[in-house]
């Protein structure tokens, strides 16, 4: 019936067996939020969008998704480089190291 609350159990069981079908290991249902949260953040939506889509308090994305993912911190540094190349200053993330041109 539509419109009426999903039996959770159902949910896990629909989800498990999806992810079998596919040859991956189990997780929660809930583990989808947090995966939403990262893909979101990936592709530049501002973290209080997120937290509003997500029904989160402000602050919570932050202490939560604290896993960010490398993509985020390679653009980070692109862009940080992209301000700092024409003065001559690289931002090293591979290496940890700041050099001068």
């Amino acid at each position: 019936m539509h419109g009426t609350p999903l039996d959770s159990r159902n949910v896990t069981q629909r989800f498990q067996a999806i992810l079998k079908a596919f040859g991956l290991p189990r997780h929660r249902f809930h583990d989808l939020r947090h995966s939403a949260a990262t893909l979101l953040l990936v592709q530049g939506v501002h973290p209080r969008a997120i937290e509003q889509i997500l029904g989160w308090d402000q602050g919570v994305m932050l202490e939560r998704c604290t896993h960010l993912v490398d993509e985020i911190r390679m653009d980070a540094a692109d862009r940080m480089d992209a301000i700092l190349k024409p003065v001559g200053v690289t931002v090293g993330v591979k290496s940890g190291k700041t050099s001068v041109s």
